[in-house]
Parts: structure tokens; sequence; C-alpha cells
């Protein structure tokens, strides 16, 4: 969404958790971010008071930092950041959109959705259950729509066919175990591991056609590389492999809140356009005769690819950018005009950019200095 806004002349700022993955992701992408310090309220007393506190204090940031911003708009995308940044916005009269992403509303757009201008969901099982919800689909980036398998190939050096495992950001401790073990001695075909930060240091291979990555921030390129995906049921892994139309297998994450992932891959699996395998059922064995029995069936995996292609939802972007700016250009209570607005956002845009290219600068001589 921020790429899609920012290409139609808007100027975009994240609010996010300290500890949050988008404390890397969001500057490495040329955005502005505001962090905050948050936790979740699990755990016992003492860390639900911890919580409430450190949520009231993200609250009054919040208000400070829109005063400073004065943005047209706020944006909700769920995660402990996003309730604090609308109750504020609410506070401070700025119009805001919540987007429910999973099938399940969680309890922090539950309670966020009382404070916006409008809802919108992923899935029309979350729109159920948030009043007055409209269903929009899943915001995708159009590098999975766009991206040729042929190319994505070349440019990475994979010899087909290929499968890819990947278990979201965070990584997936039993699938990447699994995987290890299970094309750990060589195969027919090519396998793309990405283990996430936390559990690459404790996997290896003797495979050569065994690639395990501890992070892809080109993913789309290896879902559009590939022949089978398996992956967790996080509902932006879901709609990615749906855009660019590949046959997967979804592996959803067991203590989810509400078991929202297993709802999640329902949508796609219920439809016959994706494999359904339970974590408990996850073993080496298992995920290796799930690829293979894919591979080997090539009816089977071109039908499931066309059934999930078609669940995709390639206008979502767009449709909410459209909400987004039409919000915005009508809330004279800000001020100024929208090309004055839009004047502001392009030099601010610049500005990011080339702090931007300075970062990516500075780390291209720390690595050198590093490999010297």
């Amino acid at each position: 969404m921020a790429d899609r806004l920012r290409e139609r002349g808007a100027y975009v700022e994240f609010i996010g958790a300290e500890s949050g993955i988008e404390a890397t992701l969001v500057p490495n992408a040329n955005f502005e971010l505001h962090s905050l310090p948050l936790a979740g309220f699990a755990g016992g007393v003492d860390d639900r008071i911890r919580a409430g506190f450190l949520f009231m204090r993200a609250v009054i940031s919040c208000r400070r930092i829109l005063k400073e911003s004065r943005p047209n708009v706020v944006f909700g995308v769920g995660g402990y950041a996003s309730a604090p940044a609308v109750i504020a916005a609410n506070t401070l009269k700025i119009p805001t959109f919540l987007h429910e992403q999973n099938s399940v509303p969680g309890r922090v757009n539950r309670f966020a959705s009382r404070f916006t201008k409008e809802v919108l969901a992923t899935f029309p099982e979350a729109a159920e259950h948030l009043e007055g919800a409209k269903t929009v689909g899943m915001p995708t980036r159009k590098e999975f729509f766009e991206t040729k398998k042929d190319a994505a190939l070349s440019e990475l050096g994979l010899r087909p066919p290929v499968a890819f495992i990947f278990g979201g950001s965070g990584g997936a401790l039993k699938i990447n175990l699994a995987a290890m073990e299970a094309f750990r001695l060589p195969t027919p075909y090519t396998v793309v591991q990405v283990a996430g930060k936390r559990d690459f240091s404790r996997l290896s291979t003797d495979n050569p056609r065994h690639r395990i990555l501890e992070y892809a921030d080109d993913v789309w390129k290896y879902i559009a590389a590939s022949d089978v995906v398996v992956s967790r049921a996080g509902a932006g892994s879901l709609f990615d492999v749906a855009a660019a139309g590949r046959a997967a297998v979804f592996v959803p994450y067991p203590h989810a809140t509400g078991d929202h992932q297993l709802h999640n891959a329902r949508y796609f699996t219920e439809r016959d356009a994706a494999v359904l395998l339970p974590d408990f059922e996850v073993t080496p064995e298992s995920i290796k005769a799930s690829i293979e029995n894919l591979l080997e069936d090539e009816k089977r995996r071109n039908g499931l690819a066309e059934r999930i292609r078609e669940l995709a939802t390639p206008a979502a972007a767009d449709e909410v950018a459209d909400k987004l700016l039409a919000a915005g250009t009508n809330d004279t209570k800000r001020g100024g005009s929208e090309n004055e607005a839009a004047r502001a956002g392009g030099a601010k845009n610049d500005r990011v950019e080339e702090e931007g290219a300075r970062r990516g600068a500075r780390r291209d001589n720390e690595h050198k200095e590093g490999d010297a």
C-alpha cells in the first residue's frame, strides 16, 4: 500500500513497534518510521499492567507525532501500534481507515474498528464480524502479479523444477527443521528454503540443489520461479502466492489468535485452490511427499495454480488507495489543497529516498570493509 500511495504522489510515514519487523523493513524501503515501545497483553498481571501503561503512552506519543506530521488520513493494518495511532487520529479528527487482513479479526482491530471512518477486510468471513466492514481483498505488490517465471529462474540462477518453502517474515521452526531433513540429500528438483533470521544458523544441507536463505527481500522472484510453494497461512503470504498463481501447500500456524491461519487457508482449500497440511502432520516425510506429489502430477498442479490465481485480488491496492486519497482530499480541516499536499509529499519523498540511498551506500561500504 505504501508503494502504491507513493506512486500516486502521497507521502507516507509509518508508526510501528520498536521490536517489530517493521523496524528494519520500513527504513530499508525508504519510508520514515516512528517507533514506539509496545508490548502484548498476554502473560500475567504484571505483564498486562506494563502493556496497558505502554499503550497509554503510545496514544500520547501518536498524538504528538500526528500533530507534527499533519497527515490527511491514517490507515491502520493491525498490530500493537495500530490501535494507538487510530485512537490518536480519532481524537484529532483525522479520517481513519482500518484493514483487517485475516479471516478472524484480532483483538486490536476489533477494538480499533470503533474509532475508524471505514473498516476494510480481506476475507468475507472477517467482514461479517466487523460492523459495516467492506470486503476489498488483500492489497498485494504488483511484482507478484508481473514477475515472469523464466525471467525469475534466470535471474536467481535456479534450475527447474523448483519448490519454494517459507514460513513468513519470522520463519517457522517446525517447517524449517522438517524441510532440512527432507531435502538434505540430493534431489532431482531444486528446493529454496527461506528460514528466517531466528532459525537460519541452525540449518544445513548436503544437497547441492537445496538452497537455504536467511531472508529474501525479493520473495516475489522466488515464488514466480517456483512450481510448488509451501508456506504458513498468514493472509499476506496466501495472497502473494495467489497473485503469482502457483500450486501451494499451506501449513497454518496452530497457535495463531483465533486459529485465524487455519481459517485463512480454508478459504483457499475449500475452493480446491490449495492443499492443506496441518501443523501436527508436518514431518520430513510429509513435507517431501506433499511437494513431490504435486511435481509429479502436472494436471493437479496446474489446476491448483489456475484456481488460486482466480482468488487473487489485483484491484485491492488501488481500491484502498482511492479511499485513502479521497478522504485526504476531502479533509478540509487539515488545511492545504490537494496539489500543495502532493508537492509537499513529493518533496518529502525525495528527501527520504536520498537518505535511503545514503544508507544503502553506507551499508555497501561496510560490507566491502567486512569482506576485506
